[in-house]
């Protein structure tokens, strides 16, 4: 007996065990092919989901911005008066912090403090005393 030649007895064993190992093989190529599938699958759709989260909030800033955009040029008398408010606000916020003297008296402290004085803290700053209203 030389090399490649087999005896009767074993030539219906080694070709089981061969093909067995061929199977084994195929199968687990198989099996990595569709784990790797998979994963692909489930970063599709992992990025997928991020992809529609960013677009959502994409399209919202957008929508945000177009609306306010047209709330603020449009001439509806509230908007007129929200704009007016916010105008004085900011000529407010421009102005010096400090104490204000009033050279005369205001009608609305006239109108609030009717007693003589009620104001004079105002008129002048440099004595910052609470009157007391005249006894009657």
């Amino acid at each position: 007996m030389g090399w490649g030649t087999r005896k009767d007895e074993d030539q219906g064993q080694e070709p089981k065990v061969d093909v067995m190992f061929l199977a084994v093989m195929v199968s687990l190529q198989v099996y990595f092919v569709w784990e790797l599938l998979a994963a692909f699958a489930l970063f599709a759709a992992g990025f997928a989901a991020i992809a529609f989260v960013i677009g959502s909030l994409y399209m919202l800033h957008s929508g945000w911005a177009l609306a306010v955009e047209r709330i603020a040029d449009s001439q509806h008398p509230v908007m007129l008066a929200t704009r007016q408010g916010i105008n004085t606000i900011e000529d407010m916020a421009r102005r010096p912090f400090g104490v204000r003297v009033l050279r005369r008296p205001a009608k609305f402290l006239t109108t609030f403090w009717p007693w003589p004085g009620a104001h004079a803290e105002l008129v002048n700053p440099a004595s910052f005393r609470v009157t007391q209203p005249p006894r009657q």
